[in-house]
C-alpha cells in the first residue's frame, strides 16, 4: 500500500529562517513597546487620579443607591429615595431615643448647611432608626424642633418608615450601619454614627468608616485628658503627629467632608451625567493597549503558521 508521504505531490514545508527570525523579533519588539505603553498610561492615569484626590475627589467604592424605599416625611407626605437624584446629599441616621448622639450628628449637618448656604446643590436627609409604629411622626417633629432642624426647609428631610426591612435597606443600600447596634462595653443601644455623602448620580462617596462625629468627639476628649495627665506625650516624636490630629479630630474630618462636597459641587454637578473622568475605569487605556497587543500577537502567529505551511 502506497503511503501518502511517498506521493510526490506532497512536499515538506520550506522553512525560511530569516522570516521566522524577523517575526520573532517583531513580536519581542511589540511586547516591549506594549509593556512600556501600559506602564506609561497607568502611571499617567495614577498621576491624574492623585491630582484629583488632592483637589478633594473622594473615593467611590461603596456602591450606589439604585434600589428604592417608600418613607414618610414630617409633613405626612410620602417620599422615596429618588430625592437623592441630581443633588448632593448629606445623610445620617438619628433617633428620638438617643437624643444626645442625634444632636451631635445633626449639629454637624447644620454646620454643613451653613457652610454651603446659598448653594442649592446640598440637601440634608435624616433617617429615623425607629419604625413609625414605635416612634411617631409627631415625636420626630418634636425631636427636629428640639435639635434645631429648620421647619419647612426644602433642603432638609426627616424620614421614617414602618417596615421591618427598612433596617436592612439602611445598612446594605445606604451603607449607614446597623440601626440595632449596641455598645460592646455598656451593652446599650447606640446610633451607627455615620454621615454619608451621596453625589447627584446617587453614588455613595467616601470610605466605609468616614465621618463618625460622635467618635471624633470622644477621641478629642480622650486625647485632651491623656495630654493633661501626661504633657510629655506632646514631646515624643513617635506620637506627636497622631496626638495633634486627635486633638483636632472633629475639625480635621469636618474640613475633609466639606472638601469632598465642594469637589462634587464644583467639578461634577454641572452635568446631569456623572463625570466621565470619575466614572471611568482607571485601567481602560492600558486595557485597550493590552487588547491591541494580544490581537497583534494572534495575527502574527497566524502569519507565521501560514508561512510555514
Amino acid at each position: 500500500m502506497k503511503r501518502a508521504l511517498d506521493n510526490p505531490e506532497y512536499e515538506p514545508p520550506v522553512r525560511d529562517p530569516k522570516a521566522i527570525r524577523t517575526t520573532v523579533m517583531m513580536l519581542v519588539a511589540i511586547m516591549l513597546v506594549g509593556g512600556f505603553l501600559i506602564v506609561y498610561k497607568y502611571k499617567e492615569k495614577m498621576v491624574d487620579d492623585y491630582e484629583e484626590v488632592l483637589k478633594g475627589r473622594s473615593a467611590m467604592s461603596l456602591g450606589n443607591v439604585r434600589k428604592n424605599f417608600q418613607t414618610k416625611g414630617l409633613d405626612g407626605e410620602i417620599y422615596t429615595f429618588n430625592i437623592l437624584e441630581k443633588r448632593v446629599t448629606l445623610m445620617a441616621v438619628i433617633s428620638v431615643n438617643l437624643p444626645e448622639q442625634s444632636q451631635i450628628i445633626i449639629d454637624e449637618m447644620k454646620l454643613a448647611a451653613k457652610h454651603f448656604a446659598g448653594q442649592e446643590e446640598l440637601q440634608l436627609v435624616c433617617i429615623s432608626s425607629d419604625l413609625e409604629s414605635k416612634v411617631s411622626v409627631a415625636q420626630l417633629k418634636e425631636l427636629a424642633k428640639k435639635v434645631g432642624i429648620p421647619e419647612n426647609d426644602k433642603n432638609w428631610h426627616v424620614l421614617t418608615a414602618n417596615e421591618e426591612s427598612f433596617g436592612g435597606f439602611i445598612k446594605d443600600i445606604l451603607k449607614l450601619g446597623m440601626i440595632s447596634k449596641t455598645n460592646k462595653e455598656t451593652k446599650e443601644r447606640e446610633l451607627p454614627d455615620l454621615l454619608r455623602i451621596v453625589d447627584p448620580s446617587t453614588n455613595l462617596r467616601g470610605e466605609i468608616d468616614q465621618f463618625k462625629f460622635n467618635y471624633y468627639h470622644e477621641i478629642e476628649q480622650r486625647t485632651k485628658q491623656e495630654i493633661a495627665e501626661d504633657p510629655s506625650l506632646l514631646e515624643k516624636e513617635g506620637v506627636q503627629k497622631v496626638l495633634k490630629r486627635h486633638q483636632n479630630a472633629v475639625q480635621y474630618n469636618r474640613d475633609k467632608m466639606y472638601k469632598y462636597i465642594n469637589y462634587i459641587v464644583e467639578n461634577e454637578d454641572q452635568d446631569e451625567n456623572f463625570s466621565k473622568k470619575n466614572n471611568s475605569n482607571r485601567y481602560n487605556i492600558p486595557l485597550i493597549v493590552f487588547g491591541g497587543f494580544i490581537l497583534f500577537i494572534v495575527f502574527m502567529g497566524y502569519r507565521l503558521k501560514k508561512s510555514r505551511s
